[in-house]
């Protein structure tokens, strides 16, 4: 026999149920979005922060020139031409040659990309040379010491 103090708990019970499954839609709903915005926000210029000992500092991409000033490397304001460019795909990224470098600079191909999967930040690299770059090995390359990898945060 169900009691009127059973029959309250159940109907708590419920609506604690109905609530948690409402926020974790909500949650998932939240993530999708920051992905799709993240995605959509960058179209082919911005600029963004970067963190950590090697990596802070900013990264600036411009209709016509590019920057990038890290702890270990400043690339001044440089004329570019894009290699390599999807930002419509599910893995947006574009790679970008330097057309002069300053003797403070180290790299000449400077790629920016996002990986749904880590909503919160792109990743940029520096590359030594336009080689390294089509290698796509940036593993290696990282133990060579011809990669800079940072996590950027859209400023």
């Amino acid at each position: 026999m169900i009691t009127k103090k059973t029959n309250l708990i159940l109907c708590e019970l419920a609506l604690l149920l109905f609530a948690i499954g409402n926020a974790a839609a909500q949650t998932k709903a939240n993530s999708e979005n920051l992905a799709t915005s993240a995605t959509h926000a960058f179209r082919g210029t911005g600029v963004f922060q970067g963190q950590g000992r090697a990596c802070f500092g900013k990264l600036y991409i411009r209709q016509k020139s590019i920057e990038w000033h890290t702890s270990f490397s400043a690339c001044e304001r440089s004329a570019y031409s894009v290699i390599d460019k999807d930002l419509t795909g599910t893995k947006p990224h574009m790679a970008f040659l330097l057309h002069k470098t300053n003797p403070k600079c180290h790299f000449r191909v400077i790629g920016i990309s996002f990986d749904p999967a880590y909503p919160d930040y792109w990743n940029a690299v520096g590359y030594v040379t336009r080689a390294d770059f089509e290698q796509h090995q940036p593993d290696a390359l990282d133990e060579q010491g011809k990669i800079l990898s940072c996590s950027v945060q859209p400023d």
